[in-house]
């Protein structure tokens, strides 16, 4: 797993070339600028269509040397000797098994741009790794530590969970008064909330739940919409220490969990959506969603977050056959929920007075499911991954989920 970048200084852009024809205001100082223009031949930085240019341009380079860009993310590209390249504008990963044949593509890459090799993969994008012999840990410490310095919450009380249990977030609590909506207008809110959204879809799954209901009011917030965003700062401050770990396993299933706290969005009743997804026993993917309809029973909500769970899945299904990696995994996914009744009515084509409502599009997981593309199994609400994604939780549920998450802290030997 080896690291490059594009060294470009504010250059990168050029390497690509522009099919419109665009002309520009010479720059002040250009000598015998009046009443010229500039017509531009290479994207600049600032230019609309600058990075899709450069990402055009570096799919060329790489399909003319055998690398295929997947149909399942458009940033990855594989060759036929299955090197992995994934692409982040100018940051570049390769993955193989065989460090000289990552020797051999930087030397080709080198030819055409100028690549610096980071060597081993250790930081990426906010992101430290750190790679052990059967072991993976990602950690976003120094990145959390930055966030609390900079809103001053460096020293702040520490919190056991990201919201605190005896709140319930409502547009009731936004501002009433003109001097509220004044107090509030100087609270960096939204700049908060993109920081820690960030934080929480990198490698803290355990906070996205409380990110995303706090980014319900991102245009109107209130004093208790502020102080909740400052109790998953303190609940940052306690758990900084922690990150994801993955380990080499036996296993080679691919888990998704699904869960739905029915109608617990309190200001239109709408239910919430949490999905994780597990390959070979490692967290590797996490949502949380409000539904886009209101659910009339526990039964619906679930039903619905078992719709989005079979989207997870056919698209696994799809990126692991294109990365070669289909045999080497165990099939169908398994998808696991604790709902019962979920359960029976998605495996059985059983039409009542009850559940004759539910809209067509939710029953792609009932006809997935029947077809075999995936499997479904209960799970117990305590074992259920995605439980945490749904709701607020207390202490002790809380800690649990960081061990679902398979999180450990770095200070005190992973307990």
């Amino acid at each position: 797993m080896r690291a490059t970048d594009v060294h470009y200084q504010g250059l990168l852009y050029l390497y690509g070339k522009l099919a419109e024809e665009i002309y520009m205001k010479l720059p002040e100082g250009y000598e015998h600028a009046v009443g010229k223009v500039a017509r531009l031949l290479r994207p600049i930085y600032g230019l609309k269509q600058a990075g899709r240019v450069w990402n055009e341009t570096l799919t060329a380079f790489l399909d003319k040397h055998g690398f295929q860009r997947q149909w399942s993310s458009s940033c990855v590209y594989v060759s036929s000797n299955q090197i992995i390249i994934v692409v982040y504008v100018d940051d570049i990963l390769l993955f193989h098994s065989d460090p000289k044949e990552i020797d051999k593509v930087i030397q080709v890459m080198k030819g055409e741009y100028d690549i610096h090799d980071l060597g081993e993969l250790s930081y990426i994008l906010g992101v430290k790794i750190h790679r052990m012999k059967h072991e993976l840990r990602m950690n976003q410490s120094a990145y959390i530590e930055s966030i609390l310095r900079k809103y001053n919450m460096e020293l702040c009380k520490p919190a056991s969970t990201p919201l605190d249990p005896s709140v319930e977030l409502s547009v009731a609590d936004c501002p009433k008064t003109q001097a509220e909506r004044d107090e509030m207008a100087t609270v960096p809110y939204r700049d908060l909330i993109g920081s820690l959204m960030y934080i929480a879809l990198s490698t803290r799954p355990d906070i996205l739940f409380a990110v995303t209901k706090l980014s319900q009011h991102n245009s109107d917030p209130g004093r208790v919409h502020r102080n909740q965003v400052k109790h998953v700062l303190r609940y940052l401050n306690r758990t900084k220490a922690y990150e994801m770990v993955f380990r080499t396993t036996a296993e080679s299933a691919i888990e998704i969990h699904c869960d739905a706290d029915w109608a617990g969005n309190v200001d239109d009743r709408k239910s919430w959506t949490g999905v994780t997804v597990k390959v070979a026993g490692n967290l590797v993917g996490w949502m949380s969603k409000k539904q886009q309809c209101v659910a009339s029973s526990t039964m619906e909500a679930e039903y619905v977050a078992l719709a989005v769970a079979v989207k997870e899945a056919k698209w696994l299904t799809i990126m692991s056959e294109e990365l070669g990696l289909k045999e080497r995994l165990k099939m169908p996914v398994v998808m696991l929920c604790d709902s019962q009744a979920a359960i029976k009515f998605v495996s059985n084509r059983i039409e009542k007075t009850r559940t004759r409502h539910i809209d067509i599009a939710y029953h792609v997981a009932r006809d997935t499911v029947q077809r075999g593309t995936v499997s479904i199994a209960y799970v117990p609400s305590n074992r259920n991954v995605a439980d945490a994604l749904t709701k607020g939780l207390r202490p002790a549920a809380q800690k649990n989920a960081l061990e679902l998450f398979n999180m450990k802290s770095q200070e005190i030997g992973g307990e």
